[in-house]
């Protein structure tokens, strides 16, 4: 037969272990010596005297489980009246979202250094009239947020923000020109330089 689990050693000690049970605690000697042990130890907590505490004591703790109650924040007054909606893994799992909508919405208006520059305009250019230039890359509607989006930045704000054109881009653009853009670009710098 098995040994008595814990929970038929109460029942034993308790007195409502079954009889069949009951039976191996006089084959066993395993099982009687934790129960003499178990009977022993609540003997002895049994004989132990417990003060009763002093009747200022129950007033006190009335007094102060009182305080306590009145001095506790309203339900629901924690200051942040959305966090009683929104646990906090929802408002994590938002930012991320955000923050990755973000980044790649930045990715996808920005342009590698490698992909090559160039220059959709359907008015011809003419260095020696400046609105000729305005007016081919007015035209471009994309070129027009670039440059509305410029006319709000400072140049300290953006070479603190490393908008700056770094070095090697301009060579890089101009290795992109076709041999047209490139003569075209070598008119324009001699007309300014004669200016």
């Amino acid at each position: 037969m098995t040994h008595l689990s814990e929970l038929e050693i109460v029942d034993q000690i308790e007195g409502a272990l079954p009889p069949a049970r009951a039976a191996h605690i006089a084959d066993c000697s395993v099982c009687r010596a934790k129960i003499e042990q178990i009977t022993e130890a609540l003997a002895r907590a049994h004989a132990v005297e417990i003060p009763e505490p002093s009747p200022l004591f129950w007033e006190h703790f009335s007094s102060r489980i009182r305080k306590e109650i009145a001095e506790a924040p309203e339900p629901g007054s924690s200051g942040l009246p959305w966090a009683q909606t929104l646990s906090w893994q929802w408002l994590a799992a938002s930012l991320v979202v955000a923050l990755l909508l973000g980044a790649g919405a930045w990715r996808l208006t920005t342009r590698a250094p490698d992909t090559p520059a160039t220059v959709a305009s359907s008015a011809p250019l003419n260095a020696e009239d400046p609105s000729s230039i305005d007016a081919g890359t007015d035209a471009d509607q994309a070129w027009a947020l670039v440059q509305s989006l410029a006319d709000e930045v400072e140049w300290s704000d953006s070479v603190t923000a490393d908008l700056a054109v770094r070095p090697g881009w301009v060579d890089r653009a101009a290795l992109d020109l076709t041999s047209e853009e490139r003569k075209e670009l070598l008119r324009l710098l001699k007309a300014e330089t004669r200016m």
